[in-house]
């Protein structure tokens, strides 16, 4: 199924008008084919719906606390993608070890905006991330 785009050995491709129609009817096919025992997996391809989240950092309340625009986008981009902290060597074999809140912590943007932030100035004073942006 290469010639499709598709990497595997079996695969549906439906073609219509609207989006949304194409990505209900993609979902029922995957629902039906997930009852047949000989298939190992199914999956719809989600064309429509995203999770998105815009964050507009307040300038402002950054520089009154010292933050750099830098270090907030870091503080976001860690929190909720996460980062490389570190490397493990196994035999020949290296892993990263990647670092990240939780899902239960960043799965909304009400709790994505309770992060608390240390700062510079302040060793020890920290304040919710919601401070930073809208």
């Amino acid at each position: 199924m290469l010639s499709t785009g598709m990497r595997t050995p079996v695969g549906i491709k439906i073609l219509g008008s609207s989006l949304d129609e194409i990505e209900k009817l993609a979902i029922q096919i995957e629902t039906v084919l997930k009852t047949i025992p000989e298939t190992r997996s199914a999956l719809a391809e989600r064309t429509t719906g995203g999770y998105y989240l815009n964050i507009e950092l307040k300038r402002f309340n950054l520089e009154r606390y010292n933050i750099s625009m830098g270090s907030a986008q870091q503080i976001v981009a860690s929190a909720i993608g996460g980062e490389s902290i570190t490397q493990t060597i196994e035999g020949r074999e290296r892993f990263s070890v990647n670092l990240r809140y939780p899902k239960e912590l960043r799965d909304s943007a009400d709790k994505i905006r309770a992060i608390l932030v240390s700062t510079q100035t302040f060793d020890i004073f920290r304040f919710p991330k919601s401070r930073m942006s809208v």
